[in-house]
């Protein structure tokens, strides 16, 4: 018995000793305050949010008070911003997180990076009250987060409309590639309500700014010329060009071929381009307004009277103009509207084309017009 009691104190003494030896050993050394600077400034630079995040958190560690509750939130927002939910829930569990500090310093982007936490937990309702009662003034970054997580926990709550007019507030204060993907995210909440919900906005909304994406969402599902009208009616509207020729595109390959239809084939040239808007403008408004009309013989119908407009845009090159009215006829034109240069002009009188073209603007004295081609000299 003695022998155990023995054994059992000569095991404690060597886990003590190999403890205290471990103690004594040398620690790497933790870096001074301008290796922390010269590292952070490198991840700032570097624009990777991992890295800066460490190196935002590091420096925070040397501070107190003000200083270490902006650092901290700080790594946490960059995080948020880089759509790194695990590596910020991460932080915010750490031992080292400063919570009361960040309540008594930075009220506002604390209760947002709250929002933000218990949105991750699943708790929308919960979250979509807080980030509703972040008190203002709110810099533009802290704007721009709270508006993003209102849109993602409406989301989550089943509340698609209310998500998109999140969408639509924040985007004004985005750029480049984020605007981009706010206003993907836009049309995609607005594109997937039921009818029943979507027709009721349409006519229901009072913010112009929705109105104009719902507009934009209907027009698009009507077609390529009714999309083209849309913009036309709506030139200040802040969908990006690459996303209406996207929609465009979308709207186009859905329509027949085939479809009977004029042509407007105007050059989009930098010299003539303000004529282009104005012709198009006043070609798509007179089509509009003939579109519908109502049926006499059976009063309360309409019939459709007119047929629709494609655009056919070119650069003002002959070739491609000649080239561009095979297209359309190929695709159901049955008259052509343009050139609107009298050079183009000059260069296709002769143009043996199917179906009239109307051409907005007059050949020099002695050219042989083709007989399909009728002149129409704009004021």
């Amino acid at each position: 018995m003695t022998g155990l009691i023995r054994g059992h104190s000569i095991a404690i003494a060597i886990a003590l000793l190999a403890t205290l030896l471990s103690a004594c050993a040398p620690q790497p050394p933790r870096p001074d305050a301008a290796t922390l600077d010269r590292m952070l400034m490198e991840a700032e630079r570097s624009q990777e949010p991992l890295r800066l995040a460490s190196a935002l958190w590091r420096k925070a560690a040397t501070l107190q008070g003000a200083g270490q509750a902006d650092m901290q939130l700080r790594a946490i927002e960059t995080l948020i911003d880089a759509n790194k939910p695990q590596n910020a829930l991460a932080l915010l569990r750490d031992p080292a997180a400063q919570r009361a500090a960040w309540q008594y310093f930075e009220p506002r982007r604390a209760r947002i990076v709250q929002g933000f936490e218990v949105l991750q937990q699943g708790r929308q309702a919960e979250a979509i009250n807080l980030l509703q009662d972040v008190p203002a003034p709110l810099g533009v970054n802290e704007a721009i987060r709270r508006l993003e997580l209102m849109a993602r926990a409406l989301e989550a709550d089943q509340r698609p409309l209310d998500a998109a007019r999140q969408r639509v507030a924040l985007d004004v204060l985005l750029v480049d590639d984020r605007r981009l993907a706010n206003q993907e995210a836009i049309l995609s909440l607005l594109t997937g309500l039921d009818q029943a919900t979507f027709d009721k906005a349409l006519l229901e909304t009072m913010d112009p700014q929705l109105g104009g994406w719902l507009q934009l969402v209907h027009a698009q599902r009507e077609g390529a010329n009714q999309l083209a009208q849309w913009r036309q009616g709506h030139p200040d509207h802040p969908l990006l060009p690459e996303l209406y020729d996207r929609l465009a595109s979308e709207a186009a390959a859905r329509a027949p071929l085939t479809q009977a239809h004029v042509a407007l084939i105007l050059s989009q040239s930098s010299r003539f381009a303000e004529a282009a808007r104005a012709v198009t403008a006043g070609v798509m408004r007179a089509s509009e307004e003939a579109g519908v009309q109502t049926d006499l013989d059976a009063p309360g119908t309409t019939n459709e009277t007119s047929l629709p407009v494609r655009e056919y845009p070119t650069q003002g090159d002959p070739e491609d103009f000649r080239i561009s009215v095979e297209e359309a006829i190929a695709q159901g034109a049955v008259a052509v509207i343009g050139p609107l240069d009298r050079e183009t002009l000059q260069s296709v009188a002769g143009l043996d084309s199917r179906v009239p073209v109307i051409a907005l603007n007059t050949l020099e004295q002695g050219g042989m017009p083709s007989p399909n081609l009728i002149q129409f000299g704009l004021p």
